[in-house]
């Protein structure tokens, strides 16, 4: 009986934690969407650091793969109409083993 007892309150703690953890990566996560939202409409870091309680390391961090994924899918539509690799590393500043990368993703997904 006092063992079942001892675990209950060992499975309650951890689902309490857990909870907690939850909620605290859902509140990063919606800081991090806010902030996206915020650099597509022009605000300056510091301020959404303000703001979102972020960091202006992790807020660069989040602008530069939000470039990065741009310039990814800019490759993809300049392959599918038929640009070459060069000239597309030249305007989406994508290495040309990057692109080509992307193109033997593609070619596995259609």
């Amino acid at each position: 009986m006092r063992e079942s007892v001892i675990y209950q309150d060992i499975l309650e703690e951890g689902e309490e934690k857990g909870r907690q953890e939850g909620l605290q990566e859902g509140k990063e996560e919606k800081a991090r969407q806010i902030a996206l939202k915020m650099l597509s409409a022009g605000f300056p870091v510091p301020e959404i650091a303000r703001f979102t309680d972020l960091s202006p390391d992790a807020i660069e961090e989040l602008q530069s793969r939000g470039k990065e994924e741009k310039a990814r899918q800019i490759a993809l539509k300049m392959l599918s109409a038929g640009f070459p690799v060069p000239e597309i590393a030249r305007f989406t500043d994508l290495s040309p083993d990057a692109i080509e990368e992307l193109q033997r993703q593609n070619a596995r997904n259609v």
